[in-house]
């Protein structure tokens, strides 16, 4: 039922760490502990991708990516 829920994180997710989001479910809000295998802020949005026990969920950032850099015109390094 957690499986491809929708939250935020509430405290911050270290990568391999255990953090705390709180998910919409039946459309309730309620909290529960977090992995990730990158580092969460506190405030992201995320998505449950995994539900190792009754009490935690792994989670993915769905915040969108920063743009990214373009390469250089000029194809070399800027003195």
């Amino acid at each position: 039922r957690l499986l491809g829920a929708q939250g935020v994180v509430v405290s911050g997710v270290p990568a391999g760490g255990l953090g705390e989001v709180r998910l919409s479910v039946a459309g309730q809000q309620l909290k529960y502990h977090a992995r990730s295998a990158v580092p969460l802020a506190a405030g992201t949005p995320v998505y449950v991708v995994g539900t190792p026990t009754d009490t935690s969920v792994e989670v993915v950032s769905t915040a969108p990516d920063a743009p990214p850099v373009p390469p250089s015109s000029s194809g070399g390094t800027t003195p």
